[in-house]
């Protein structure tokens, strides 16, 4: 999950794929490629990553899900796709 602090944003200077936010409570102002969106419990956002993009909580904090989809080739030959929280890449799953 992501938490969002009051008079707090977050920026991104971009990155591959696609975020996808759902928010589970609280407001969420999402910026990306010129365009705001604000977001309230329930609603669903998704938005190519390659571009500069930032969050901003909305009259308190924010809880939310987001979901990181990454292209095929966004990782080096051999790394497949990104390791889980804590695990080394070298770990055998």
């Amino acid at each position: 999950s992501q938490e969002v602090r009051p008079d707090a944003v977050q920026h991104s200077d971009g990155h591959p794929g696609t975020e996808h936010h759902i928010v589970v409570s609280g407001r969420l102002r999402v910026t990306s490629r010129g365009r705001t969106e604000e977001l309230g419990p329930g609603d669903y956002l998704a938005f190519r990553a390659g571009g500069p993009h930032g969050y901003e909580a909305v009259d308190g904090p924010v809880r939310s899900v987001l979901l990181l989809e990454y292209p095929p080739d966004a990782y080096p030959a051999g790394y497949g796709s990104p390791p889980s929280p804590g695990v080394p890449r070298h770990a055998s799953r």
